[in-house]
């Protein structure tokens, strides 16, 4: 019999372990945070009281994300994802989200779209290594930072998602790193440690200042040094691409970004020059 209930922090070793099936090797700590941020909104499917798949979701107001949707290899094909997906949704109509996104492997893609998803554009992957580097005009974030940082980062990420920010700089204080000209914050990087490696985002930098944006990766380059470091891009940010490129990083397979409901709180691409992360933006 199959049921579907709530995640709870004993699941953390199995949400884990299923991403290590798939290869994309989250942390315990990445499901704790998924869990502060929406306590209600994560869920875990029971088959005769084994589990057996996993859904998450995070909200930013009327827009919300779906992610780590992912069923043990043995139980495809009989329906689980389906109403993983399906409870993920309900969660979200009544918390009255207008729009939801997610990331689509391509085999993932027909399910999605029975649901009602679009293809919205291609979520590009990069990986890279640490190395020794100098960078200018830019500095550790601060707590008094955060403020500014979540208004630049609602301009192009096009919804308020400060209470991530915030948790993401608690919890990775050494990997957050902002700049401003003439004391007007125009970038910042986050990144997190994610077992054997470094996972870069969000990155947000107005576009007239492409040189910044390429000062805060090397200060991420910087403190990885000897690591390996993921990005995930948009595809419509080909500056980013051109950045990433210039320092060695290499193409990964991609995903596609999709969206169901309205298709608002889009921002402004060519100021995302890293996503935050494919299971939550």
């Amino acid at each position: 019999m199959l049921k579907i209930r709530t995640m709870v922090p004993k699941d953390f070793g199995f949400a884990q372990y299923l991403t290590e099936t798939v290869g994309w090797n989250n942390s315990i700590s990445d499901f704790e945070r998924l869990l502060y941020y929406e306590p209600e909104g994560c869920f875990v499917a029971e088959q005769n009281d084994k589990p057996v798949g996993i859904v998450t979701t995070t909200t930013y107001e009327k827009l919300a994300w779906i992610g780590c949707m992912i069923v043990l290899e043995q139980y495809r094909g009989k329906g689980i994802g389906f109403k993983l997906m399906k409870r993920a949704i309900h969660y979200l109509q009544t918390k009255n989200v207008e729009t939801i996104r997610l990331d689509a492997v391509p085999k993932a893609t027909p399910l999605y779209k029975r649901l009602g998803f679009k293809e919205e554009y291609d979520s590009l992957r990069f990986i890279g290594n640490g190395q020794k580097m100098m960078c200018q005009k830019v500095s550790k974030m601060k707590n008094e930072d955060l403020e500014n940082v979540a208004h630049l980062d609602t301009q192009f990420f096009g919804a308020d998602r400060e209470r991530v920010l915030r948790r993401v700089y608690e919890d990775f204080q050494d990997l957050c790193f902002v700049s401003s000209i003439d004391e007007e914050l125009v970038g910042y990087i986050m990144a997190k440690r994610e077992l054997n490696q470094i996972k870069v985002g969000p990155w947000i930098c107005d576009p007239k200042h492409i040189g910044i944006a390429e000062e805060l990766l090397k200060a991420i380059l910087n403190e990885a040094r000897g690591m390996k470091i993921w990005v995930g891009v948009p595809n419509g940010n080909k500056n980013s691409v051109n950045i990433l490129k210039r320092y060695g990083f290499v193409d990964q397979p991609k995903s596609i970004r999709m969206y169901s409901g309205k298709r608002g709180y889009i921002g402004l691409i060519n100021g995302v020059f890293g996503i935050g992360a494919p299971k939550k933006g």
